[in-house]
């Protein structure tokens, strides 16, 4: 009886899922609102606007269980000339417009990438093969992740891999060891050093270029998963590689090369290695040994190479185990077809792996007991002490609401699509579609407790980045997968499909508002102005201005040069500053780079999501002050000497 009951309610939540998702989403829109989280709001918006849909489309008929009809495929394949020449076209007018142009973003870009990844979703619409779409997606995230590097050619970077892993591979090369203090970033560090030997490039080149790769590499997984997972068509594994590729987030990894980039292939391979244990028959037991294998071969290299990449790769993996006893039991009667496999004895070796690091000990067991305290501190715990609870909406709360608009314009799009592809995965009930839900809806869970209560323990972007590895793409290819399929006119002799179209208009979009979003650069997003920030390139202005000084300068020169200063800075409006020259003593020195005006400089330290706070700053300088030095961006000041002599006899360089 219980058991029929589970069973109805659950057939009852899969048909009208839209409705309890909408409420939901509208709680949060509201509890976001009223706490004036305006940074989160545009996300959550659209998963009320992704349910509204999804319950009009149900109204209207429009919204199935079943597929569409037609399978929307074109008979005649392009010729193959057309993907080879639009790839072409990319590459060479990549080259051609960053020949002419550096530390501005030309409009022509968006131009480009959007009609381009537009044209590969149509590609896709139309039903061409994997062959032909995985190297345009190549061809399309490589070049565009790597324009950063045209844009700056000293070089664009996440702050980590600039200021500390940079010196460690460095070191490397004369040592031949890496200090005891990158120990739990030894796996990645090695990675590279060994890139860097066998290629003859130099440090920075090497981690540029090796982690941009393995990050494009990524879209080779994602375009095979219909064959890790049988009920998923091929078109979405393709479409889900190519929304990996344009999401804000990720091209944003690519512009900015990371540590993280190294790990995403590993985790996914992961879950494939689960899934395919999961679904290992016993009449195959060679099949199960080979990909065990293969898992034991991976672990180390995740286990090694990153921590919070091992703890990622952790969830995946319990989730799996959960979801697949959950399907071996209460969930059996849902699915037509149960896979007889397990996976809990690999993912049983890997968490003892992990558990056995001591790499991993204490950082696990620190970063749990944050997060718990956390939860008790939100939910009223006044008298606990818990420096953990660091959540709340940060400086992007303060923004502008068209700044922000513009800001999250992709987002609220991803998150629509998102909505609208797990309810109709939702309804379908197979259990590949119930496994990715399960996933998503734990890392969305996660997703929200960090950003409301704790965003240092459990940092909100790594969660998001983890949905559009596996899960955002997935269930926004299933809509466009659909939509793909959908014929709108027809007279019954000629068909045109305005599915295609739309797929095609609507990835162009999100390319667009995607690239244009500063989650993927803020330096170069039309809204760079308005949003103070933390420096993630180089210029060779700016690298020659600090050779100067720590060549002609002393200990005691001061610097303002974002994205720190050592000179104090004074608010004088929501975004900006001065630097207080006048607590220098008279006649001392210190340097100004004009990147403090453009990208700003940290005045407030802070953990949690967005809770350092930057300024943008013009130069401090006087006419009473003397100019030591000036390349045009980086200059060297003195100011007045206590007898009020100037140094005219100085000639600036």
């Amino acid at each position: 009886m219980i058991g029929r009951a589970f069973h109805g309610g659950l057939a009852l939540l899969r048909k009208y899922a839209s409705i309890p998702l909408l409420a939901v989403g509208g709680l949060l829109l509201r509890f976001f609102v009223s706490i004036e989280f305006w940074s989160i709001v545009g996300p959550v918006l659209g998963v009320v606007i992704g349910s509204s849909i999804a319950i009009v489309g149900t109204l209207i008929g429009r919204f199935r269980d079943t597929e569409p009809s037609t399978d929307g495929a074109d008979p005649k394949p392009l010729d193959a000339r057309v993907p080879l020449l639009l790839a072409s076209l990319y590459v060479l007018s990549m080259v051609v417009l960053f020949r002419f142009n550096t530390y501005h973003r030309p409009d022509l870009l968006y131009v480009l990438f959007g009609g381009y990844a537009g044209a590969i979703g149509y590609q896709i619409a139309r039903g061409e093969s994997r062959v032909r779409v995985v190297p345009q997606i190549l061809v399309l995230a490589f070049f565009t992740y790597w324009s950063s590097q045209f844009l700056f050619p000293a070089g664009m970077y996440a702050p980590d891999t600039n200021y500390r892993y940079i010196p460690v591979i460095e070191s490397v090369f004369s040592t031949y060891q890496i200090p005891a203090s990158e120990a739990r970033y030894a796996g990645h560090l090695a990675y590279v050093t060994e890139f860097a030997y066998l290629s003859g490039l130099s440090a920075k080149a090497s981690y540029y270029l090796l982690a941009t790769l393995v990050l494009v590499g990524t879209v080779l997984l994602l375009g095979m998963l219909d064959r890790v997972f049988p009920v998923l068509p091929k078109r979405v594994a393709l479409y889900s590689a190519l929304v990996f590729s344009v999401m804000s987030w990720m091209i944003g990894r690519g512009m900015h090369p990371n540590k993280l980039n190294f790990f995403y292939p590993i985790i996914l391979l992961l879950g494939i290695v689960a899934a395919n244990l999961y679904q290992s028959e016993a009449s195959r037991q060679g099949d199960r040994r080979a990909w065990f294998t293969i898992g034991v071969v991976l672990a180390p290299a995740i286990i090694f190479g990153h921590r919070f990449s091992a703890g990622a790769g952790l969830v995946f993996l319990a989730v799996f185990g959960l979801f697949s006893g959950l399907s071996h039991s209460v969930l059996k009667d849902q699915y037509e077809k149960v896979p007889v496999g397990s996976p809990i004895f690999f993912v049983a070796l890997y968490t003892i792996g992990i558990l056995g690091n001591p790499l991993h000990q204490e950082a696990l067991l620190s970063r749990i007991a944050g997060l718990v305290l956390a939860v008790l501190v939100t939910t009223g715990a006044a008298g606990t002490e818990a420096g953990a609870a660091a959540g709340g909406p940060g400086r992007y709360s303060d923004l502008p609401l068209d700044v922000l608009f513009v800001s999250t314009a992709a987002q609220t799009l991803l998150f629509a699509l998102f909505i609208v592809g797990a309810i109709w995965m939702f309804r379908r009930s197979e259990w590949e579609y119930d496994y990715v839900l399960v996933w998503m809806g734990l890392v969305s869970l996660l997703l929200i407790v960090s950003i409301v209560t704790n965003s240092v323990d459990t940092a909100p972007q790594r969660f998001y980045a983890l949905l559009g590895l596996f899960g955002f793409n997935i269930c926004a290819g299933t809509v466009f997968y659909y939509l793909g399929r959908t014929n709108r006119f027809s007279d019954g002799r000629v068909s045109i499909s305005a599915g295609r179209g739309i797929v095609a208009v609507v990835i162009c979009v999100l390319a667009v508002t995607s690239l244009a979003s500063p989650v993927a650069d803020k330096a170069t997003s039309p809204v760079s102005d308005d949003i103070p920030h933390f420096r993630q390139f180089d210029t060779a202005q700016l690298n020659h201005g600090e050779t100067w000084t720590e060549r002609f300068g002393s200990e005691n020169t001061s610097r303002i040069v974002p994205p720190n200063t050592n000179v104090p800075i004074e608010r004088t409006g929501r975004v900006t500053g001065r630097a207080n020259t006048s607590v220098l003593e008279r006649g001392a020195v210190y340097s100004y780079s004009a990147l403090t005006d453009r990208t700003g400089v940290l005045v407030s330290v802070g953990l949690t999501f967005g809770g350092r706070q930057f300024v943008f700053a013009d130069s401090p300088a006087t006419p009473s002050e003397s100019k030591v030095y000036t390349n045009g961006q980086t200059g060297v000041y003195r100011t007045e000497m206590p007898d009020n002599r100037s140094l005219s006899g100085i000639s600036p360089n």
